[in-house]
């Protein structure tokens, strides 16, 4: 900074020092000894410490940190000479673009440097806490943005051949990045989009600006300090509209004007004069000169301070080398506020005292402060300097905060503010309640507290249960009530006292003492439950019931049964036994369609249950159904007759269905009241030789079917038939007798002949063969007389048929 600082103001420095008489140190409140030539200047507004760039130190470079409140000065190391400093509070972040164009980044909760970062440049900072993105400017260099969170450049910019680019302003509403061209030919203000770096306008400035640029951040109005080439006395004041970019207002200047700050609370903006050595101030409202400041030495940039004053760095000059805070035109400040009680109660009124002075100094009496008031952080609402605390409806734990301005008749302080928590109060127990004044053994016994709590906290109760004066449970939680249950061993049964003891807290507080409450426990009538064998029965059925007696305090039961026919009652019973039978089949006990009840009552002796009750409709009793097959083993052909076998307990008419399966495949159906079938095997399909026959019979009621009752079997080998005849009746000794067997087989078997031929009743020739012809030669064998038989038997391979015979007598003639 020193090598371009020197340059651009030793001509005009020298100018100004003709005209202008040495300034004196009337506002100076406070200096602080910095390193040589401090320029740059940024305040952490989070505790108030102010960090100065010494420009001129080139051996062991370093930063100031000044802390006006404890009156200290230490120093950060720089890798290089640093120019200007930028602060980023939210982040904890200090940057410093030095003069060997890197940029530091230091913490500033331990003022270590964590980066440093090479961005090519080395002038004019600027950071935007919302996206922690820091923009450097470096003269001819290029111009960098360096993302905050990763410390690496994220992007950049050439500046044109024969421009210098100096100071950087942002206003991140508009996404504007303001940069000062000191080009002392053709100055510029370059307008570039901080998103992009794109340029959004370059404007030609009457006059060069080096390090005077600032935004009004709720206007976004441009602030610019310039100075003409020609000469310091023709300086001047710029502000620019956001949009058009137009010079809406000139202010004229003498000197060097170099740095602005702006003081948005007093509606002042302040502009460094490094030639004449002072300090302008002007409205910024008419941006009139209201006032001006001398100082010993020439400044360099300025910066105002939460506590009020301006802060200045004394650039040179004898005295310099020193941070200065001025005090300047500034509104009435508020020194101490404080409430008492101190802690309040709830209830209680709050009464507030606040000390302060105006910009005088002078004390300021107390009706000349604005009270506020809030409850936990919500919205501030105006009061006095008494606040009752009912009146926002105020308990344990809330904070309540003042806060004070103070205003001298044109000005208003910042605000000041002083908070104080509501102290806690004991909650009380007012009564407790049992759910019932005489409970029995197994109920489930309640007790609600009620309590008060002045600060209306939450209340968690404690509960202690106790029987016969035995702790028998203990339970805390938020509920107002808790429950007992005397079914569990030893919680109590008839006749012990059973006793509650309830305390609250508010989470902080106890409540003083318990409230109770007791009750003792009474005799239990029993209970008792009853099912039914069966819900639907049918004629003829017996059904039980069956009962389930219980007594809490275990007395002997005795059950009473009262049976019920269509609600007329049938048969009682009393006794021990907690079952009962009730027969359908006696008459008037029950037909289809009536329905049946029972009611039982249980009592032990001193009280009587209140009945339970089960009922039951007769059902229709489907009928019961078998079939018989005859033949039991049919043969092809055959006639297969189904005989039905059936019954229904209801006396209904029947009505029998019959199909008939082949091999599992329907061959005939029937349905009627005739209670036999039949199937003829000799009609095609209907099955031959080994062919699984079944019958399935269904029988109907009208209203319910029987079960499928099946009967099987399967059709049998059928024996062969043969006849036999022979060529002739009347054979001679010398005839040829042929025997024609004809044969059939049901079941299409081939067919095997056996023909046994006789002479008078001794056989003589066989023969089995397929063939349906056999020969017999009589010549040599028979005489007169003699009686000739053939006997025929035919086989399928299974079964033989019986045999056919014919015979003739030999004859003669």
């Amino acid at each position: 900074m020193r090598r371009i600082f020197i340059v651009v103001f030793a001509a005009t420095l020298f100018a100004a020092s003709a005209i202008t008489q040495k300034a004196q140190a009337n506002g100076i409140v406070a200096t602080w000894p910095v390193g040589h030539q401090p320029f740059g200047i940024a305040i952490d507004p989070s505790d108030g410490r102010v960090f100065v760039a010494n420009s001129g130190t080139t051996v062991n470079p370093t930063v100031s940190v000044v802390n006006p409140a404890a009156g200290t000065v230490a120093s950060l190391a720089t890798s290089g000479t640093s120019d200007l400093v930028a602060v980023d509070s939210a982040a904890r972040r200090l940057y410093s673009s030095n003069a060997n164009s890197t940029l530091d980044v230091f913490d500033l909760a331990n003022g270590a440097r964590i980066a440093t970062v090479a961005v090519g440049a080395g002038l004019g900072v600027a950071v935007d806490p919302a996206t922690r993105r820091v923009y450097v400017a470096g003269g001819t260099g290029p111009f960098a943005v360096v993302d905050g969170v990763t410390n690496s450049v994220v992007a950049t910019r050439s500046v044109p051949s024969g421009q210098v680019w100096f100071a950087v302003a942002l206003d991140p509403g508009m996404h504007r990045v303001y940069v000062s061209n000191i080009d002392q030919t053709k100055p510029t203000l370059e307008v570039l989009d901080d998103r992009d770096l794109s340029l959004v306008s370059e404007l030609p400035m009457p006059k060069v600006i080096r390090w005077g640029v600032a935004v009004d951040a709720s206007r976004h109005s441009i602030y610019l300090a310039a100075t003409d080439p020609a000469g310091s006395s023709n300086s001047s004041f710029y502000v620019l509209d956001p949009s058009s970019f137009a010079i809406t207002q000139t202010t004229a200047l003498t000197g060097f004007p170099f740095g602005i700050a702006q003081s948005p609370l007093t509606h002042r903006i302040y502009v460094t004069d490094a030639a004449a050595n002072r300090v302008y101030e002007l409205d910024d409202t008419t941006f009139a000169i209201t006032s001006t400041t001398p100082l010993p030495w020439g400044p360099s940039l300025a910066a105002m301070h939460p506590d009020g004053r301006l802060y200045v760095a004394g650039y040179q000059g004898t005295g310099a080398d020193v941070l200065a805070a001025l005090a300047v035109a500034s509104a009435p400040v508020v020194d101490s506020v404080t409430l008492s009680p101190d802690p309040p109660r709830v209830h209680d009124t709050l009464h507030a005292f606040a000390q302060g002075h105006d910009s005088q100094g002078y004390t300021m009496n107390q009706s000349a402060f604005r009270f506020e008031w809030s409850r936990n952080g919500g919205p501030f609402f105006p009061g006095m300097q008494d606040f009752s605390l009912d009146s926002a409806g105020a308990r344990r734990g809330d904070t309540i905060t003042v806060r004070v301005t103070l205003t001298d008749g044109g000005q208003v302080s910042a605000p000041k503010s002083a908070s104080v928590v509501v102290a806690d109060s004991a909650p009380i127990v007012t009564s407790v309640v049992l759910s019932d004044p005489s409970p029995t053994t197994n109920e489930i016994l309640t007790a609600t507290a009620a309590a008060t709590d002045a600060d209306n906290d939450p209340l968690t109760f404690a509960f202690t249960w106790k029987v016969n004066n035995v702790v028998r449970r203990t339970v805390s939680g938020p509920s107002r009530t808790d429950t007992f249950d005397l079914g569990v061993a030893g919680n109590g049964d008839r006749g012990d006292t059973v006793t509650v003891d309830v305390s609250a807290s508010d989470g902080t507080l106890q409540s003083f003492g318990f409230a109770g409450a007791f009750t003792t426990v009474a005799n239990s009538a029993p209970t008792v439950g009853v099912t039914l064998s069966s819900t639907t029965p049918t004629s003829g059925d017996v059904v039980t019931a069956t009962a389930s007696g219980q007594d809490p305090d275990h007395d002997s039961l005795a059950y009473t049964f009262t049976w019920t026919v269509n609600g007329a009652v049938r048969r009682t019973t009393v006794g021990a036994n907690a079952t009962d039978s009730f027969d359908l089949a006696v008459a008037g006990n029950g037909d289809r369609g009536d329905t049946v009840g029972v009611a039982v009552t249980v009592s032990d002796g001193s009280l009587e249950s209140g009945p339970a009750s089960a009922n039951a409709t007769v059902v229709n009793t489907p009928p019961l159904a078998s079939v018989a097959l005859t033949p039991a083993a049919p043969t092809t052909n055959t006639v297969v007759s189904a005989t039905a076998t059936a019954s229904d307990a209801d006396g209904d008419q029947l009505r029998y269905s019959f199909t008939w399966r082949v091999n599992g495949a329907v061959r005939r159906t029937s349905s009627g009241s005739n209670p036999m079938d039949s199937l003829d095997l000799g009609l095609a399909g209907n099955g031959s030789r080994g062919d699984a026959i079944v019958v399935e019979l269904v029988v109907s009621d009208g209203t319910a079917d029987s079960d499928v009752a099946l009967a099987t079997t399967t059709v049998a080998d059928s024996a062969p038939t043969v006849t036999v005849s022979l060529n002739t009746t009347t054979p001679t000794t010398k005839s040829r007798l042929v025997a024609t067997a004809v044969g059939s087989d049901a079941d299409s078997d081939p067919v095997t002949f056996t023909y046994a031929w006789q002479i008078n009743k001794k056989v003589k020739q066989t023969t089995t063969t397929t063939a349906t012809t056999n020969a017999f030669d009589l010549a040599g064998r028979v005489n007169d007389g003699d009686v000739v038989t053939v006997t025929v038997t035919a086989t399928d391979g299974t079964l033989t048929t019986t045999s056919a015979t014919i015979s003739t007598t030999v004859r003669n003639h």
